[in-house]
């Protein structure tokens, strides 16, 4: 009884073992992750009106001011002096930004694979102060969100990624 045991869990194993290299991509239509990317003058971190809010990250309080993360595309700026009805004030264009903090008054925060610093004393005017490049190798990876199939990111543009939208592609190269 123990060599039917030994050998039917061999075989189950076995059968299980599979070496054709690297997963067939469909050639057809799928859901999936296209990049988007910034032209190259919209890099540059910028205070302007207020955009919609689409995909909101961390909320920081200062002073009276709400700072709410917009993933990948920067920070919304909230006057919060009346709490139950906070308004408008501006945004704060930070491309690839999906993290922020406070120091003070200074706003942290990656800008694609970089650490900038952003004084913001004078909350209308904010002021670039530091940047330490590619501190983020590692964990801004540039990949989408979620797994599945994606566009492959184009070589010359990738410091220009804005973000990933999820959307119908046709016969994608790329999967994680």
């Amino acid at each position: 009884m123990k060599t039917i045991i030994l050998f039917s869990s061999l075989f189950i194993l076995t059968s299980c073992w599979v070496n054709e290299g690297p997963a067939e991509f469909p050639v057809e239509t799928v859901m999936g992750y296209k990049a988007f990317y910034a032209e190259e003058k919209e890099i540059q971190i910028t205070f302007e009106s207020d955009r919609p809010m689409v995909n909101p990250g961390k909320i920081y309080l200062y002073g009276n001011y709400l700072l709410i993360n917009e993933l990948f595309n920067g920070v919304h700026i909230f006057n919060n002096t009346n709490p139950s009805q906070p308004i408008k004030v501006g945004f704060i264009s930070i491309l690839g930004c999906v993290d922020i903090g406070m120091e003070g008054n200074r706003l942290v925060a990656n800008y694609q694979n970089d650490l900038v610093t952003i004084d913001i004393t004078d909350i209308n005017n904010p002021v670039e102060i530091d940047r330490l490049t590619d501190v983020f190798t590692d964990s801004f990876d540039q990949l989408p969100p979620q797994g599945g199939y994606f566009e492959c990111l184009d070589p010359n543009r990738k410091h220009l990624l804005a973000g990933w939208e999820y959307t119908q592609l046709q016969n994608p190269e790329c999967y994680r």
